[in-house]
């Protein structure tokens, strides 16, 4: 049962989400005004960076950027999640001076390229060691102390923390996840994109600015 604090953050959550849907939808000039005031909001506060980054993934708002460099489904989620996780650790350094799309294109432009610099290094070796991409890769490169991601996993709750390992550490696919939890496979999308959120949330208000690695 939700806290009478968790119901009012939960509603106001709802509520700017909405409103920020039914502008988008709309093609409203006032979104994108909207958006950059989230984003500078959202560098300080752990409610408004759920809500930018649910915003970002639910508008898709990293793929138009993204479709112009990769075609297959997979890479292009593998990008967006690359993505999200520059996003939180960096959003201090976005200063409003752009539009917050701009800002996040050129980041998403960045990732896509890295995804394809990646592959394009593949060996013909199937067995040989290649390195990592992905969600946890990406927040290891930027954060790079292992203590700290270690700790912010620790303080996500168990059944968070337990998908976000069996998909991003383990590598299990959401069919074998939802086999393995006995859960639906929207269940699973919808507890990943809560994990990945909240452990980015953890470790960018807790990590120095001057610590994130470019």
């Amino acid at each position: 049962m939700l806290t009478p604090e968790q119901r009012e953050s939960s509603q106001h959550r709802f509520t700017v989400v909405s409103s920020l849907r039914r502008a988008w939808a709309t093609s409203d000039p006032g979104f994108a005004d909207s958006l950059d005031a989230l984003a500078l909001t959202a560098a300080y506060d752990r409610e408004s960076l759920d809500i930018l980054l649910t915003v970002v993934i639910d508008f898709r708002l990293c793929h138009p950027a993204l479709y112009q460099y990769l075609m297959a489904v997979e890479d292009i989620e593998t990008a967006e999640q690359t993505t999200l996780v520059a996003v939180a650790l960096r959003l201090r350094q976005y200063e409003g001076r752009a539009r917050f799309t701009t800002w996040l294109h050129r980041i998403a432009s960045n990732e896509a390229k890295m995804l394809i610099r990646a592959r394009s290094r593949r060996p013909s070796d199937p067995t040989a060691n290649l390195p990592e991409v992905g969600f946890v890769s990406s927040v290891s490169s930027l954060v790079g102390d292992r203590d700290m991601i270690s700790a912010a996993l620790d303080r996500l709750p168990d059944d968070l923390r337990s998908v976000l390992e069996l998909r991003e550490v383990e590598g299990y696919t959401y069919e074998e996840i939802a086999d393995m939890l006995i859960v639906p496979i929207g269940t699973v999308r919808s507890r990943l994109n809560r994990a990945r959120k909240k452990l980015l949330a953890e470790l960018s208000f807790g990590l120095p600015l001057n610590q994130v690695r470019e």
